[in-house]
């Protein structure tokens, strides 16, 4: 029982230690990011470079002093990779390189992967994971230039990123890589991406060839998991993809081609689906020799929660469809009578019906009253939130019951907006109701519909509330909101790692990291305040869990390990950072105090970048050169000649370019002309790599009204750098 105790409170102390420096580098993202003009350059990269060195020294400090407990020093590890990439980001903004480009996650994910081969620390291989995934999207489509790529090289690219998924699969299926989050994640972003390529509209020269590779895909991974060499959880994922693959394509050819003919085919269909499902699931279970009387499998449920889903959603649509085609209107009290119908057949006669008849049934009678809920008597609102918790009481299905909880949340939230309340007042309405269901959650009898009915409670309490805090209210409601919604979480993160219930802790850990997040895109308070109060909450929990884990420092018990070759290789790695940023800064600096100072005329606008701050993003004027339309292929390296025209001091195109070293025409160099790089983007423009200026927070619709000219250092070999805008 003691070795139980000690086990949980180092499970506190080790989410002590998580909150702390999670806080630490939220202050530090959201510091740089705002870009503060009180530093210089020098100071900005000094710092970070100071940030780097404290978190990767206490990485050694701390595993050096708690032997036994090599996860802080990991952690403390893993911080200083993340100020890694938080400098490379501000090399980025104090340069005014591209805004999330993929090449700043590109230089992030080398030392992370480096880090995850030499430690196999869970964190690195998930940063591993999400870096990676960035660095492909943004490469595909970037955030603050455009770069035009066709179906061809959009479809290659997508294909080569669904095979990567699957490849790191098979290797976690093999136990060289272990990690459950990417043996869930590498098989849902396969399925995924293969569903955005097979969509009707997306790649519609491609499309048949697109659906017949997966749908032959879908018959060899189905195949393989059945004959047992794949696992439960990628089987589940590929039976709703499946599902998912079957409704967009019925529901793209009911909105295409609107007909009775159609309508009634996914009737049939429908109809033959349930029987298939009823008829396999009972054949199945003969050949397990299961008996009639045992408990359901996890497959059987996970087929008819499938089935019934599909199932109520394409009934649902050809029913409203139908009747549309027949009447020629659309009355919203009738759908939703015939869908309170549904709901007491299957309620009160589902003892005599299959369970997949009778969980269609359930799910189309909620989904026509979710569809009509918003012009419907109150009469019929309150019988359709009455026969809910009948629902939940009569069926023994956990997807159906969380279904009901959603439903219900959603067509009360609807009812309540016909009363014209105040958004923040009907938002805090659901909080307390949610709150309250929480609490006398415990007074339910029945362990598994007690703890359904908590998770609920919490998770749409918590959204609520996370809601609650983006609304911009007058000071004291938006401060009070903010730091009650932050206080309740961590005061529940901390309660339920201590009671070991990880359901819940995962619930409350997505919303604190959530929050988080998304208070970076929040503009009522400013990043810097932001970056002081993260701060110095974020120290006070560092000591804390100092305080709390003091007895354990000085024991130089260690694990069997090699840690001098480990050492070794992550002081290379560190060192290899650190040489990366200083690199950056001296080259950049050399362009800057003596590259050629031009002037250019612009035309901006305001984004936010994912790491680097506010920024506007510049359309110059040499952008467009009708001359050189349908001349360049994207991605096309090209070198423009730029002449100073006396008269106003900007520069312009010379009517002469290089392409591979060879110029369009005979060209004499003058002596103020600049030769300036550029890549084609493929739709008739030229990036040259300064389209973005980083600024402080909060000014950039002044520039974006104002600024006309942008002042651009160009080197020698032709990179550039914008200096300033006017």
């Amino acid at each position: 029982m003691s070795n139980n105790r000690f086990s949980i409170g180092e499970q506190v102390i080790d989410y002590t230690y998580i909150v702390g420096l999670t806080l630490i580098l939220s202050s530090i993202i959201y510091f740089f990011a705002a870009n503060w003009s009180g530093l210089s350059r020098d100071a900005k990269i000094l710092l970070v470079i100071l940030c780097i060195l404290v978190f990767y020294g206490c990485s050694f400090l701390f595993r050096w002093m708690l032997g036994t407990r090599p996860f802080i020093g990991k952690l403390f590890l893993f911080s200083g990779v993340i100020s890694f990439g938080v400098g490379v980001a501000l090399i980025g903004q104090t340069y005014n390189s591209h805004a999330d480009s993929y090449l700043l996650f590109l230089i992030w994910l080398i030392p992370v992967v480096m880090l995850a081969y030499i430690t196999r620390f869970q964190a690195f291989y998930v940063l591993s994971y999400v870096l990676f995934h960035l660095m492909s999207y943004f490469y595909m489509v970037p955030s603050s230039v455009s770069m035009y790529r066709s179906e061809g090289e959009m479809i290659l690219l997508l294909v080569c990123l669904a095979i990567i998924n699957i490849i790191l699969f098979g290797l976690l299926r093999t136990n060289l890589i272990e990690s459950k989050f990417l043996t869930y994640a590498t098989v849902i972003i396969f399925h995924l991406i293969w569903i955005i390529l097979t969509f009707r509209w997306s790649f519609e020269s491609y499309n048949l060839l697109l659906n017949g590779s997966y749908i032959l895909l879908l018959t060899v991974i189905l195949y393989l998991e059945v004959k047992g060499k794949g696992s439960r959880s990628s089987f589940i994922i590929t039976v709703i993809s499946l599902a998912t693959f079957i409704s967009i394509w019925l529901i793209s050819w009911t909105f295409e081609y609107f007909t009775e003919f159609i309508l009634f085919f996914i009737v049939l269909f429908v109809i033959a689906l349930i029987i298939a499902n009823i008829y396999f699931i009972r054949w199945l279970r003969l050949k397990l020799r299961m008996s009639p009387t045992a408990s359901k499998p996890w497959w059987q449920k996970l087929l008819v929660g499938t089935v019934s889903a599909v199932s109520a959603l394409l009934v649902t649509l050809s029913f409203v469809g139908l009747t549309i085609l027949f009447f020629g209107e659309m009355i919203s009290s009738f759908y939703v009578i015939i869908g309170l119908l549904f709901i007491v057949v299957s309620v009160f006669l589902g003892k005599q019906m299959d369970d997949t008849v009778k969980y269609t049934l359930i799910h189309v009678g909620i989904l026509l009253a979710l569809v009509f809920s918003w012009d419907i008597p109150l009469i019929l609102a309150v019988l359709f939130l009455c026969l809910l918790p009948v629902i939940w009481t009569k069926t023994s299905s956990r997807a159906v019951r969380v279904f009901v909880y959603l439903s219900g949340t959603v067509f009360l939230f609807i009812t309540l907006l016909k009363f014209d309340l105040e958004s923040d007042l009907l938002v805090l309405i659901f909080v307390i109701v949610n709150s309250l269901i929480f609490m006398l959650g415990d007074k339910v009898t029945g362990k598994e519909t007690r703890s359904l009915l908590k998770h609920n409670s919490l998770f749409y309490g918590l959204l609520f509330g996370f809601i609650l805090t983006f609304f911009e209210l007058n000071q004291w409601l938006y401060v009070t909101y903010n730091s009650s919604f932050f206080i309740i979480t961590t005061f529940l993160g901390y309660r339920y790692i201590r009671k070991e219930l990880q359901l819940q802790f995962r619930i409350v850990s997505f919303f604190w990291f959530a929050f988080l997040f998304y208070k970076y895109y929040d503009l009522v308070w400013k990043l810097v305040h932001k970056s002081i109060a993260l701060s110095l909450i974020g120290i006070v929990f560092l000591l804390i869990a100092i305080l709390l884990d003091r007895k354990r420092f000085f024991n130089q018990q260690k694990q069997k390990s090699n840690w001098v070759k480990k050492d070794v290789a992550i002081m290379i790695v560190i060192v290899l950072q650190i040489s990366f940023i200083g690199y950056q800064y001296f080259n950049n600096e050399h362009v800057l105090s003596n590259g050629a100072l031009i002037k250019l005329e612009l035309e901006p606008v305001d984004p936010r970048s994912l790491l680097q701050g506010d920024y506007v993003v510049l359309n110059y004027e040499i952008s467009n050169i009708e001359s050189l339309s349908d001349q360049l292929e994207a991605g096309e390296k090209i070198q423009l000649v730029l002449s100073l025209n006396e008269e106003n001091d900007v520069y312009e195109y010379a009517g002469i370019y290089y392409v591979n070293g060879e110029s369009n025409k005979p060209y004499q160099r003058l002596e103020n002309d600049v030769v300036i790089n550029g890549v084609a983007d493929g739709s008739n423009g030229i990036i040259y790599g300064i389209e973005n200026y980083f600024i402080e927070e909060g000014t950039g619709l002044e520039i974006e009204q104002e600024a006309s000219y942008a002042y651009v250092r160009v080197a020698t070999n032709g990179n550039s750098l914008i200096v300033d805008i006017e």
